[in-house]
């Protein structure tokens, strides 16, 4: 469970150029996503806990820890999780990535919003909802870092910038079809043979 994790949203996220901030949301709680491939998911309050003051979180442009656009240690990124979801505001600093980045965001070019995580063992738990499994996200292990990003998706270059694997939805979602399919108890063998002594009793009539 150490691969990272992916989520993207573009809820609320705005920069005030004049001000010189970047204010959003980088996870919404109590609601369900959409179809991730194969399963939806929804995180609960207060998924993040102390993680916002005991990990040391970073603001980044597109997940390049060379784009640092805040810190949490330093104050130049303020995370508040309420019910309502994990919130931000970032200080960019007066650099050219970042102006550029206030720039496009004001004119409507970039507003996607993405957060790098672990889930905690134990942090998750699973049920069918409408033929369809829904994840249900407790505790996170470990928050990496709020992106703003260009595209959300999961290239081989996030990777190489994390420099560790990234579990995509598709691998969760396989991993949870996996994990049900072993814990299915063997039916009785007895069952077994009642069952095909039936079927035989039907072919034959």
């Amino acid at each position: 469970m150490n691969d990272i994790e992916l989520r993207t949203f573009s809820a609320e996220m705005v920069a005030e150029d004049e001000a010189k901030k970047i204010k959003g949301v980088a996870s919404v709680f109590e609601k369900i996503s959409n179809n991730l491939g194969g399963f939806r998911e929804i995180i609960h309050y207060p998924a993040f806990g102390d993680l916002i003051v005991k990990d040391d979180v970073f603001a980044l442009k597109n997940h390049d820890e060379n784009l640092i656009l805040g810190r949490n240690i330093s104050g130049t990124l303020r995370l508040i999780e309420d019910k309502e979801g994990l919130k931000f505001v970032v200080d960019p600093p007066d650099t050219t990535y970042a102006n550029d980045l206030l720039v496009s965001m004001g004119r409507g070019d970039i507003d996607k919003c993405s957060f790098a995580f672990n889930v905690a063992e134990g942090g998750e738990w699973w049920e069918e909802v409408d033929g369809m499994p829904l994840r249900h996200v407790t505790k996170m292990g470990k928050l990496w870092d709020i992106s703003i990003v260009t595209y959300p998706g999961f290239s081989q270059t996030k990777a190489e910038l994390f420099g560790r694997q990234i579990r995509t939805p598709e691998q969760v979602y396989k991993e949870y079809r996996s994990s049900k399919t072993q814990a299915q108890p063997e039916p009785p063998k007895r069952k077994i043979i009642d069952t095909l002594r039936l079927k035989q009793k039907l072919i034959e009539k």
